[in-house]
């Protein structure tokens, strides 16, 4: 355990009392009477002592990766002409423990037949007229090249996290008819359609972890959102509120427990730190709380240094980065 003491300079409309957290370590800030909250000069000041405790754990970080979506694994694997040596040794720079570290790979779960837009192919080529009929599903042993960023990643960290993640579910089971364009799964509130494809869409998520088994890979986070909060229109998404994912997780949590109990279930990808405190309340309101096990954000539309919301969402950004690089646990009681 380590003290310190300190004197800090802290303006007398900042009365507060806090608790700071670095990465793993528990710092707690123990301070003496406050100045008036009615005095305004110049010299207040009080000491504080400030103990650190490497013992004490408040959130344990997952860890930092990239993901391959839309194409960028392929252009690893073949398609900028990279040799097969060259190939092998982006991978290991980037995921070996001792050179880039990386220890997260988030895959996209395909959703479209057609792959208009580069994202990952559908593993159900032909979606059945009602949730009633035959799902064919299938798996062409590529994943537009994400098995294989997977497979080369861990060779060389045989401990990688593995988040599969959806941007869309097939468009037969959204509100929109396409995979693309935003839309609602069918069956929760407000979708209005004729049918509740909500069991479906479980099970085709569960499917693409099964495919990842079957090959000896085991997925270690599945995730049903990308963006909810937001519609680039020109590529997979669906768009969901807090109460919208309360209706799909309600589904998706013990469909997901009852076929693997340790794969952890993501919710919800929100654009930014802010938009996902909302959904998550909006969650917890509505009952689904306990329906999740990581809570994902990015930080599109986040700014740390500025009160007014700023989002800085790109196309761009979003195919060549990772919103699995900063996951952290967020509920108490796991």
């Amino acid at each position: 355990m380590l003290s310190v003491s300190g004197t800090l300079q802290i303006s007398s409309t900042f009365k507060m009392l806090f608790t700071l957290l670095l990465g793993a370590v528990g710092v707690q800030a123990n301070y003496g009477a406050f100045p008036s909250t009615t005095a305004n000069t110049e010299n207040d000041d009080f000491s504080a002592a400030i103990v650190v405790n490497s013992y004490v754990k408040y959130q344990t970080m997952i860890g930092g990766g990239c993901s391959g979506a839309f194409g960028i694994a392929c252009q690893q694997f073949g398609s900028a002409n990279l040799s097969a040596a060259n190939q092998q040794i982006v991978t290991q720079t980037l995921f070996d423990e001792n050179i880039g570290g990386l220890s997260v790979v988030r895959n996209d779960i395909g959703s479209s037949p057609a792959n208009p837009d580069g994202s990952g192919f559908s593993i159900l080529p032909v979606c059945p007229s009602t949730p009633a009929g035959t799902f064919n599903y299938t798996f062409d042993n590529d994943d537009t090249c994400q098995l294989e960023l997977t497979q080369t990643a861990l060779k060389y960290n045989p401990n990688l996290f593995v988040y599969a993640d959806a941007w869309s579910a097939p468009g037969c089971m959204k509100t929109v008819g396409v995979d693309n364009n935003g839309g609602l799964i069918c069956g929760v509130r407000g979708s209005n359609c004729t049918a509740d494809w909500r069991q479906a869409y479980a099970d085709y998520l569960v499917q693409y972890v099964r495919f990842y088994e079957n090959l000896g890979i085991n997925i270690s986070m599945l995730g049903a959102y990308n963006e909810p909060d937001f519609n680039p229109v020109t590529y997979a998404s669906m768009l969901s509120d807090g109460y919208q994912a309360k209706d799909f997780l309600e589904i998706l949590y013990p469909t997901v427990k009852a076929a693997y109990p340790d794969l952890k279930v993501a919710c919800c990808d929100a654009t930014g730190f802010r938009q996902e405190r909302t959904l998550l309340y909006e969650l917890e309101k509505a009952g689904g709380g306990n329906l999740f096990d990581v809570a994902v954000s990015y930080i599109f539309c986040t700014m740390m240094n500025q009160a007014d919301l700023v989002c800085r969402h790109g196309t761009t950004t979003e195919r060549t980065n990772s919103a699995a690089t900063n996951q952290q646990q967020a509920k108490p009681h796991d």
